[in-house]
């Protein structure tokens, strides 16, 4: 078995039983706490990269643009309201300036404030 799902290969490593109990490996005993913090780590250098990409060619927000406009039309041609994050990331996008979402991107300490909810209160 690969793992709960296919684009979260390691998924079963973090509760293979499904009961929260601690998990050992090669490596030693682990916890959720632990868990949390190399998940949390691993987003952290993702947002890291991409963050560094847009830097180089900030035109790839735009690209960022067109996916989100893509998948709300798809649930729109589905009868469907789109989820609660696609229309946060759209109003990110649409009001915060590309340094407040690097910003935002490269920081941890606003990584856990609330940062898509001031988007949506802040005038058109």
């Amino acid at each position: 078995m690969r793992g709960r799902h296919e684009k979260y290969p390691h998924s079963e490593s973090l509760d293979p039983r499904g009961d929260g109990a601690e998990v050992s490996d090669a490596s030693g005993p682990r916890d959720a706490v632990s868990d949390h913090r190399r998940i949390e780590e691993r987003s952290i250098a993702l947002h890291a990269a991409v963050a560094e990409k847009l830097r180089r060619d900030p035109r790839l927000m735009e690209i960022a643009r067109e996916n989100l406009e893509r998948q709300s039309r798809r649930f729109t041609c589905e009868g469907q309201q789109p989820p609660r994050w696609l229309l946060e990331w759209q109003a990110i996008l649409d009001r915060r300036s590309l340094e407040e979402i690097l910003d935002f991107m490269t920081s941890r300490m606003k990584r856990r404030a609330s940062f898509a909810s001031p988007a949506l209160s802040r005038g058109s």
